[in-house]
């Protein structure tokens, strides 16, 4: 139902700078929502990098993935083609090994098997100060989103200190956590003992009211020439609570069985 309200207020914290960390359950619409969100900051002229840590077992699968998602979002297709392409792998301490995708023609990295694990940590913090160096150069707003968030303390915990020392120096870059582990995160960014206390402004989604998931039920269905009761839309938000995932898999449900009724 495009969560107009927070999509709203999420894109006016990263156009301002404001770090931001997104806290829901699993299957509550986070994801989504950010998608949504970077594609209007993209239309504004803000670059964005997206990084799943889920996605990094360990720090130097963190520098495949950063790297990766630094350079697909900090650089546009034809500047992936030119000399910023370039400029870009030769700002890295250790030369990554590029594999290009036979399906898209993209770009994703890989680090050298000998890499010294002293090599590693030099180039995730060379990683991480690279976002403020392009804004700066190219006098553009960039955003840092950092999904799965509550997986860095498991990466290396001390990661988030790293993080804090690079990021307090970022003005120019918003940096958004994205996370399901509603305890963790709130411990990361709330508890005075952690380093990324405060850093961070706290933003929960919960479930979807009913005056907003009803109307938008109703009109998918019409939109496909079906109809469904206020009565039936009424009883299944009772059921799933408002929840996205869980409400929306009803809905399929009673869609596909409406066609024999239909």
């Amino acid at each position: 139902t495009d969560r107009l309200t927070e999509i709203a207020a999420l894109r006016a914290d990263v156009e301002s700078g404001q770090n931001v960390v997104v806290i829901a359950p699993r299957r509550t619409g986070k994801s989504s929502l950010m998608r949504a969100c970077v594609e209007e900051l993209r239309g504004s002229g803000v670059l964005v990098a997206e990084c799943d840590l889920f996605a990094a077992p360990d720090k130097g699968r963190l520098v495949e993935q950063l790297t990766t998602a630094l350079y697909r979002g900090l650089l546009s297709p034809f500047e992936r083609a030119g000399r910023r392409s370039l400029d870009f792998l030769r700002r890295m301490p250790v030369a990554p090994v590029a594999t290009v995708d036979p399906d898209d023609g993209s770009l994703s990295f890989t680090m050298p098997t000998t890499l010294r694990r002293g090599d590693v940590d030099v180039t995730l913090e060379r990683l991480l100060r690279l976002p403020a160096e392009v804004a700066e150069e190219r006098g553009r707003r960039v955003a840092l989103v950092l999904d799965e968030f509550q997986e860095v303390t498991r990466i290396d915990r001390d990661l988030p200190r790293v993080m804090r020392a690079v990021f307090q120096q970022q003005p120019e870059v918003a940096h958004v956590y994205l996370g399901s582990h509603r305890h963790m995160l709130r411990r990361l960014f709330t508890e005075r003992n952690e380093p990324l206390f405060r850093s961070a402004k706290v933003m929960e989604l919960g479930p979807i009211s009913a005056a907003d998931f009803g109307p938008f039920l109703a009109e998918r269905f019409a939109a496909t020439g079906r109809t469904i009761t206020t009565a039936a839309v009424d009883r299944l938000l009772e059921i799933t609570a408002g929840q996205p995932y869980d409400t929306q898999e009803l809905a399929r449900f009673l869609w596909a069985i409406s066609a024999d009724r239909a």
